[in-house]
């Protein structure tokens, strides 16, 4: 099994981008259950400004990178697609399965090459969901109009779509449900599954303590489409309720910290790498 894993790579420091986390995650815990199944990923080239710390991944005798020209940028990279890369990848490679992290790619690459390449080695493309633009983001929704469409365009071209929570897909078919007709709204359905995320490696299993404060960690930078401020807001009314607890802030970047600084349960514990 040959499976091609592209990724929704957002962030410049590739080690500590959420979806090279789970993608590098899951492949190395599949290689225990399915040591056969060989995987494919893109990896920016060196012009396209990412920064890497080999943590040994694609060392992995089951793993092969590409070098690609990739968009930092979540949405800029969601746009771009180089039909000539893709055409000659499935050209060259008989790819059986594409894990599509990159939702607005997953049409392209489903209906990619079929001018250069047998349609019976056509490979089937599952969906993987991450950010569903919604009106609940804290952002004017018309600015990323296109990606709107663009993301249930992949969902309904795709052979399967996964979730990682009901709340995600039922964000999807919000925005069908405006958008789409009721055929194509039944074959997303139809083919949608939830798939829970969870922690898969022994070294990262939770060790309990019975520590005199609660310790509560809050694992993601401070970014808008997290309503981080809310979070923090009601926080510190807890807290000012008599509750109390630790907020342990862990992340790659000082963005926003101060705003967090201010309130007295905060501990930041920074750092460049997931570990």
């Amino acid at each position: 099994m040959i499976i091609f894993a592209q990724p929704m790579y957002s962030r410049a420091e590739l080690n500590c981008d959420s979806n090279y986390v789970l993608i590098s995650s899951l492949i190395r815990a599949m290689r225990e259950v399915r040591p056969s199944w060989h995987f494919i990923l893109p990896f920016p080239d060196k012009n396209s400004g990412f920064k890497y710390d080999d943590d040994g991944f694609f060392k992995l005798p089951n793993v092969t990178r590409i070098p690609q020209r990739i968009n930092s940028r979540r949405h800029g990279g969601a746009v771009h697609y180089d039909s000539l890369w893709y055409d000659r990848l499935l050209k060259s490679v008989a790819i059986d399965v594409v894990w599509c992290n990159l939702i607005e790619m997953a049409a392209n690459i489903k209906h990619a090459g079929e001018a250069t390449y047998n349609d019976t080695f056509k490979p089937v493309v599952i969906a993987h969901h991450h950010y569903v633009v919604h009106d609940s983001l804290p952002y004017p929704i018309e600015a990323m109009e296109n990606i709107r469409w663009m993301q249930l365009v992949g969902a309904v071209n795709a052979d399967a779509n996964i979730f990682h929570s009901d709340h995600c897909q039922n964000m999807l078919m919000d925005n069908a449900k405006e958008l789409l007709s009721a055929k194509s709204i039944k074959k997303i359905k139809d083919g949608s599954r939830s798939a829970p995320l969870g922690v898969l490696e022994p070294s990262l299993s939770p060790v309990y303590k019975n520590n005199p404060e609660p310790i509560i960690v809050y694992n993601h930078r401070l970014q808008g489409y997290k309503r981080w401020r809310d979070t923090f807001e009601m926080l510190d009314e807890i807290y000012k309720e008599g509750i109390k607890f630790k907020v342990r802030f862990t992340s790659s970047t000082k963005e926003n910290l101060s705003h967090v600084l201010k309130y007295p349960f905060v501990e930041v514990a920074l750092g460049a790498t997931r570990e």
